[in-house]
């Protein structure tokens, strides 16, 4: 479970930067729209950049897939699944050429309601701190309205200009959201670092690792419950 929990934070920790840095660019573009010619550029370029992102979060599931082994079924699946997923939507939205940007305000939309519907039900069925499960549900109730606003803009008609500072704003958002659930993951290790040093001292820690470890993910899950989900 310590191992899981540590690939979970890292793959989370790359895709927040990975958002984040989608985000800024997504920002930057829709302000440099002045004209038709810039509109028809920042198309394209905001496609080639949503795709080249897409592909190097693939790869990090796929690291993550390999790095957890067939032997942890149910991680292994995820992060193969997830990785296909996200690398089949890379090519179609790099090769199609009827792709413009509703389709990525279509997986702004999806995406923002189902993170938020899971950040929902981490902030209300998982045992945390108060301030955690504050803002974790705040968290969740801003994304699904994101994806309502997201949904609603693609279906008015605004402009690309519009559409692209819309999805900058929600990638940046998306983006700190995944970095803090990776910062929770990691202060959690930490504790059970600490459990573990407080049990044994160091000579016998590493005689009965495996065992330390068996009992502090026992308290781990009945401190967090269900591990926090990608």
């Amino acid at each position: 479970m310590l191992k899981s929990m540590r690939t979970r934070a890292d793959v989370l920790t790359v895709h927040g930067v990975l958002s984040l840095l989608l985000g800024a660019a997504f920002l930057y573009v829709g302000a440099t729209i002045t004209n038709l010619f810039f509109e028809a550029l920042a198309v394209i370029v905001v496609l080639v950049l949503s795709a080249a992102a897409l592909l190097l979060a693939a790869i990090t599931d796929w690291l993550a897939a390999i790095g957890e082994g067939p032997l942890r079924r149910h991680s292994f699946v995820l992060y193969t699944g997830s990785g296909a997923v996200m690398a089949v939507t890379a090519v179609v939205l790099g090769y199609a050429p009827q792709a413009t940007t509703e389709w990525l305000m279509g997986l702004g939309s999806a995406h923002a309601l189902l993170f938020g519907s899971i950040s929902l039900l981490l902030g209300t069925r998982v045992r945390r701190h108060h301030a955690e499960q504050r803002m974790l549900v705040a968290a969740g109730g801003l994304s699904i309205l994101l994806s309502g606003a997201i949904a609603g803009l693609a279906v008015s008609g605004a402009s690309v200009a519009a559409q692209i500072a819309l999805l900058g704003a929600y990638l940046l958002f998306a983006g700190g959201k995944m970095l803090f659930l990776a910062y929770e993951l990691q202060r959690t290790l930490v504790f059970a670092a600490a459990q573990a040093a407080r049990i044994l001292p160091m000579p016998s820690a590493r005689r009965y690792g495996p065992r330390i470890e068996t009992r502090i993910e026992t308290g781990i899950e009945t401190r967090i419950g269900p591990s926090i989900a990608r």
